[in-house]
């Protein structure tokens, strides 16, 4: 093998290389996104619950207004019970006064449940933000370990790329311009190994004999008739 086409190999070897590394560059941020939406959408749940809270509170703080209103107009119809002189004002008076202590005795069972319910949710506002607090955590050392291996990918393809620059000097001008274009229109595959059965390793397609006698004469830059790639032969 002559060393245009093995410089032509290597050179594959570590496009196909960084061409990974920066894929999963293009991931890693697209990971710390989704892990901050992630723990986003968790303390969102924590907000709901405040809000919960919130309105328990309002409807209980209603309630007590609302008790507050019936006790004094209990009291003002207990207090002008005494003062009244007809059988019949009294006993409407006495009525109304039964009625608002039945009305008193559901908002004071309205008022405890909305308690319950307060304390309910006060538990689980605790408990949330105790795991959210965990959470955070976990967060910033997730973020942390992506930045990292983000950083190593940039490093690891800063140092292929300069190797590439290496290796790409030695190559003529000419193939090497036969190698970028090829390698644009299949997808990162310009190069490709003739098979035992004397196929194209890039299609598959069955080479002509003369094709494969030339590749193996290693005089020139041979290639493919179906797909264009520049072949080469790895010996027996």
């Amino acid at each position: 093998m002559n060393q245009e086409i093995e410089a032509l190999i290597e050179l594959q070897k570590l496009d196909i290389s960084i061409d990974g590394l920066k894929n999963k560059a293009k991931e890693i941020p697209l990971c710390i996104e989704k892990t901050k939406t992630d723990f986003a959408t968790k303390n969102t749940n924590l907000e709901n619950l405040k809000q919960e809270l919130s309105e328990v509170q309002l409807d209980k703080k209603q309630k007590e207004l609302d008790l507050h209103t019936k006790e004094e107009e209990r009291k003002k119809h207990q207090s002008e019970l005494n003062k009244v002189k007809k059988n019949d004002q009294y006993f409407a008076l006495q009525n109304e006064i039964n009625q608002l202590g039945k009305d008193i005795s559901v908002i004071e069972d309205g008022i405890l449940n909305m308690m319950d319910a307060a304390e309910n949710v006060n538990t689980k506002i605790k408990q949330e933000q105790e795991v959210l607090k965990q959470e955070e955590g976990k967060l910033g050392q997730e973020i942390d370990r992506l930045n990292g291996e983000l950083a190593a990918i940039n490093n690891s393809i800063t140092a292929q790329e300069a190797q590439r620059r290496e290796i790409a000097a030695k190559i003529p001008p000419d193939s090497l311009h036969l190698y970028e274009r090829i390698r644009k229109s299949k997808k990162g595959l310009a190069v490709a190994e003739v098979k035992k059965n004397n196929s194209c390793g890039g299609c598959h397609m069955t080479l002509p004999p003369q094709v494969v006698n030339e590749v193996r004469k290693l005089e020139r830059l041979v290639v493919c008739e179906s797909c264009s790639r520049i072949l080469f032969w790895k010996g027996e």
